[in-house]
């Protein structure tokens, strides 16, 4: 019986990865330049750094890329404070497990004070007792250490637990703390999808249907975790330690790692702190 869940936030739980796409034209837009097809392409796979030099050398040559930086920051702030939405189906979901007992915690690569900003304005954050950071932990999403610390927290064990998560690498992770998982879907994790949904112990397109979640996970037989000579199998691909560079770790998105202080990881460490 599944006593405790932890959630993701981004791309989980808030449908923020919009904006990862958008800001670039959005600051355009705010400096009188009309937007330019197929920026965000072009942004997506750059370091804020190197995105706001960009847009500097293209479009703003007056500003400096410091300036541009600090002027997206405020446009992602914005975002989260004033128009981020829910996932569909989200509070009646969450209302579901808290009627049926469940424990719920959040875990984030991204900025605490943003997202509970958000998820105040979208009255859900009564729902969580806590809120554990990649920051915090000085971890990322690629190490199972963050599942490890929630389910401490919730007093429950991995088979007791259920981790929401919406991209490939934290959803490894996830699976390598024993715990149970459950993938959502999202835009930016689309072509990874076939490999999360094999990976995962359920998958839905969005909350909507707690029910089908609530007989597949919570009434069926528990599994056993896979083990080899009584250790938990971490999980793999090809054999190969899992070192995914899928969007939401990368490109203009971790631009955001900036405002969070997150990603510690040694891609990152090669540029000044930014932000999933």
């Amino acid at each position: 019986m599944i006593r405790g869940a932890v959630f993701d936030i981004d791309g989980t739980l808030l449908d923020s990865m919009p904006i990862w796409r958008e800001v670039g034209n959005r600051y355009l837009k705010q400096n009188g330049i009309p937007e330019q097809e197929g920026l965000s392409d072009i942004l997506f796979p750059m370091s804020l750094e190197e995105g706001a030099e960009y847009l500097r050398f293209h479009f703003i040559p007056e500003k400096n890329a410091e300036e541009i930086k600090n002027d997206v920051l405020r446009i992602v702030e914005s975002f989260y404070r004033e128009e981020v939405p829910l996932k569909k189906g989200v509070k009646e979901f969450l209302h579901k497990l808290r009627e049926h007992g469940v424990r719920m915690i959040l875990t984030t690569t991204g900025d605490e004070k943003l997202a509970m900003a958000a998820l105040q304005r979208l009255e859900v954050s009564g729902y969580f007792e806590n809120i554990l950071t990649c920051t915090g932990l000085h971890t990322t999403k690629r190490e199972s250490l963050i599942y490890e610390k929630a389910m401490e927290m919730l007093q429950c064990t991995p088979s007791e637990t259920c981790v929401f998560e919406d991209v490939l690498h934290a959803i490894i992770s996830a699976k390598n703390s024993g715990a149970k998982v459950a993938a959502v879907a999202d835009a930016e994790s689309q072509n990874d999808w076939d490999k999360i949904c094999r990976m995962a112990d359920y998958a839905m397109e969005d909350f909507s249907d707690f029910g089908k979640f609530w007989d597949y996970i919570i009434l069926k037989e528990d599994k056993t975790p896979t083990s080899i000579g009584g250790e938990l199998q971490q999980f793999s691909l090809g054999g190969s330690p899992i070192s995914f560079q899928d969007k939401a770790s990368g490109g203009l998105q971790r631009c955001a790692d900036v405002l969070c202080h997150a990603k510690h990881d040694a891609h990152l460490a090669a540029s000044t702190p930014r932000r999933t």
